[in-house]
């Protein structure tokens, strides 16, 4: 195979999710030990949160170079994968929480709201993802293609992040 008929996709997949489990164990060596190597907790969360949001940039450059249809197919694979893991992550807690959103109580409203977070996280991973790969096929549009990925990310996980603790964790 020549290199432009090489399958990006799973190259462009496997990067970004590569990030994504550096993320994660930042975080959870972090909040096992309360620091993560001379970086206190607090450091070690914005750490993790700029791995997630550099997550689907990392996998958009890997396949700057594919087709519209290939790219597309990338971005959706990724975002189902992670939308379903953040959906279905096992968290557990005290139930006695105080949210500020009332959700109603509706028979699977839990299950119902985690898809909910994690479609959120899966169309930012996603939207990022493509974002970057189309912006970066060009020189003059790469960083504002970036930047543009980075804050549509950012604010789908801030949103999914909100949802959750605001109202989905109280159901």
């Amino acid at each position: 195979m020549t290199p432009a008929t090489i399958d990006r996709r799973w190259l462009s997949v496997g990067a970004s999710l590569g990030v994504l489990l550096i993320a994660l164990f930042v975080v959870m060596r972090a909040g096992e030990y309360q620091s993560f190597g001379p970086l206190d907790l607090d450091t070690a969360d914005r750490l993790a949160m700029a791995l997630w949001v550099a997550a689907p940039i990392a996998g958009g450059l890997a396949a700057r170079g594919s087709a519209n249809r290939e790219l597309l197919r990338a971005a959706l694979s990724l975002g189902v994968v992670v939308g379903l893991a953040v959906a279905l992550f096992p968290a557990g807690g005290t139930g006695q929480y105080t949210c500020w959103l009332n959700l109603p109580a509706v028979p699977m409203g839990n299950l119902l709201g985690r898809l909910a977070v994690g479609g959120l996280a899966g169309v930012g991973m996603a939207t990022g993802l493509l974002a970057t790969g189309v912006a970066t096929r060009s020189l003059p549009t790469a960083l504002p293609g970036i930047v543009l990925a980075a804050a549509i990310n950012l604010g789908a996980s801030v949103a999914a992040y909100e949802l959750f603790y605001g109202g989905v964790r109280c159901l």
